[in-house]
């Protein structure tokens, strides 16, 4: 079994920032993917299984460019939490899509709004059952409400007291949101101005997970 990564990072290491979007692809995901090509940075994509269907080739664009693909259900529906079995089915066909679409698996599932407080341990048991490994964030920029320029400065505020606390930051945003690709290239200016790397989430780091 692979060794886990602390996600706890010391002043004198490398600092890594992980970027994660939520409910793609869209169109203006293809806008984004220029982007982080252009700054070379890698994201965490959590989609959703109609939004595959409807971008198939986004979806392998975003494995060739080296992002990674985390799962983020079918319905983006309540009713995901009507069981612990509805809440992995949808997770299931999900990434039944994305082998169909590109062959690979998905370890990485993100709960529709978050697993506070839907995510009980019934709920968390089942997921680390099916083999999957739930994500939430701990940088959340707004960006399905507020302006590009609240979203900018609460996401640089949250960063940067993470940094304090020497924990990395994994931030959400949203690809469909009006100005995404503004934030997100003045986020990742940011960082790399503290020194951040961003990569992708992969599964042998240890999960933020609220709640816990």
């Amino acid at each position: 079994m692979p060794k886990r990564r602390n996600m706890q990072i010391a002043s004198t290491l490398e600092k890594t920032a992980y970027i994660t979007f939520d409910d793609g692809p869209q169109e203006s995901t293809y806008s984004l993917l220029d982007l982080m090509n252009n700054l070379d940075v890698r994201a965490t994509f959590f989609v959703l299984e109609p939004q595959m269907r409807k971008y198939k080739d986004l979806i392998c664009t975003m494995m060739q460019y080296g992002h990674a693909i985390g799962l983020h259900g079918v319905s983006h529906d309540r009713k995901i939490y009507s069981s612990p079995d509805a809440f992995i089915e949808e997770m299931n066909i999900c990434n039944h899509t994305l082998k169909e679409i590109t062959g690979a698996n998905s370890r990485l599932v993100r709960a529709p709004y978050g697993s506070y407080p839907n995510m009980n341990s019934e709920f968390k048991g089942a997921v680390r059952e099916a083999g999957y490994i739930l994500w939430d964030w701990n940088v959340d920029s707004n960006d399905w409400w507020m302006s590009a320029d609240e979203c900018i400065s609460l996401s640089k505020i949250q960063i940067l007291t993470l940094q304090n606390q020497g924990l990395a930051p994994i931030i959400l945003f949203h690809d469909h949101t009006t100005n995404i690709k503004e934030v997100v290239g003045s986020i990742i200016k940011f960082l790399k101005y503290h020194n951040y790397s961003v990569k992708p989430l992969t599964p042998d780091l240890i999960p933020i997970c609220h709640g816990e």
